[in-house]
């Protein structure tokens, strides 16, 4: 075969395989609500309730001292689910996904991506209802916001590759589900979701400061907030972002030819 046909090739192969993993992330979203009466609106329940239950704690009982904090914290809760969502499906995705890691020529490494990109979809249903939130209190969208679908593939990205790591890992040992759990319902305490993070006592600011959510939560909030993050922060993220899917990626592979064995 001469080059000019393996350069035909191999851009026909991976549109396929784009357009195999889009069908298949839109039929997991399908089945997440089938035979859901409220089905995809389950989506917006979910963390609008938990708005409703952190604004009247926070502001309300405890009189936080946090400016527009409806706003401020549903910006930091849809940047911490998209992560622990994602992470904890693409932790299972390999168990939840046995017949596709199992199909003879399927990419495997492409099991924890469909995974997170459901929960993607979930993030783009809900966004909307944050920017009706901004404007309702005069916040008009800027032209920083341009820059949220980088940060939000950044973080993708970034969730992907932790979760290519720990899907390996479960498939071989199955309390590593629960480990997860565990540390993201730490995580989230640890995250400045629902506090400024200048609020943290200077001897705990490190767990915010080398916590790479608590990045991620800040500069998309910052966005939101009609502000352009610094160049170092988007460095930062960038770094953290394919660092973490660089690093996944090997390791999943490394343990790919072994995973069938273990489902």
């Amino acid at each position: 075969m001469s080059v000019a046909e393996i350069s035909v090739v191999r851009p026909r192969s991976m549109r396929r395989h784009v357009d195999l993993i889009a069908h298949l992330v839109l039929r997991q979203f399908r089945l997440r609500y089938s035979r859901s009466v409220l089905g995809w609106i389950w989506s917006l329940i979910q963390p609008l309730t938990r708005l409703a239950v952190f604004t009247f704690t926070f502001k309300v009982i405890l009189n936080s001292s946090v400016k527009d904090f409806p706003e401020f914290f549903f910006s930091g809760l849809l940047t911490w689910t998209l992560f622990s969502a994602g992470l904890m499906s693409a932790t299972l995705s390999p168990i939840a996904q046995r017949e596709l890691m199992l199909k003879p020529g399927f990419p495997r490494a492409a099991v924890p991506v469909i995974a997170v990109a459901v929960d993607l979809l979930d993030y783009v249903i809900t966004l909307p209802i944050l920017l009706i939130f901004l404007a309702v209190k005069g916040n008009w969208p800027s032209t920083a916001l341009l820059t949220l679908p980088l940060l939000v593939m950044l973080e993708v990205a970034f969730t992907v590759g932790v979760g290519y790591v720990l899907a390996a890992a479960n498939t071989y040992v199955r309390d590593v589900r629960l480990v997860v759990e565990l540390t993201l319902l730490l995580g989230f305490y640890i995250t400045p979701v629902f506090y400024d993070a200048s609020s943290v006592p200077a001897r705990y600011r490190w767990l915010v400061d080398v916590n790479p959510v608590a990045i991620m939560v800040r500069t998309q909030r910052e966005v939101f907030r009609g502000t352009l993050p610094s160049l170092g922060s988007f460095l930062t993220v960038g770094i953290l972002s394919l660092g973490s899917l660089t690093a996944g990626l090997l390791v999943f592979r490394v343990a790919g030819p072994n995973l069938g064995d273990e489902l």
